[in-house]
């Protein structure tokens, strides 16, 4: 199994936000994610089903009293999982830790 690192625990959790119809406020979605760190670019993986056919997808994270708009790169309905992509990540925040070595094919993970 790959090693963790870490020094990047804990994780992080931010609060998901999706708006499916801007005309109609009930129509507004919730939903919780994970922060995850891509070649220094803000990720955050989260369920396809929160992300739906929004519009806007909207991250809020601990602590702040503002969301951050970000977008959607990708879902898979069938396994439910979705990546958002964040400008940026507000100072003191740290994404999960990612397997330190490089994952071979056929090779036992934990998710």
């Amino acid at each position: 199994m790959a090693t963790l690192n870490s020094t990047l625990m804990p994780t992080f959790a931010v609060k998901v936000y999706t708006q499916l119809d801007p005309e109609k406020p009930e129509s507004l979605v919730t939903g919780s994610g994970e922060l995850v760190r891509s070649e220094g670019v803000v990720r955050i993986v989260t369920n396809a089903h929160v992300v739906g056919g929004a519009e806007s997808v909207y991250v809020q994270f601990d602590g702040s009293p503002f969301a951050q708009k970000v977008r959607a790169i990708g879902k898979d309905t069938l396994v439910d999982i979705a990546l958002l992509e964040a400008p940026s990540l507000p100072y003191g925040k740290k994404p999960i830790a990612i397997a330190t070595t490089p994952l071979v094919i056929g090779q036992q993970v934990c998710a």
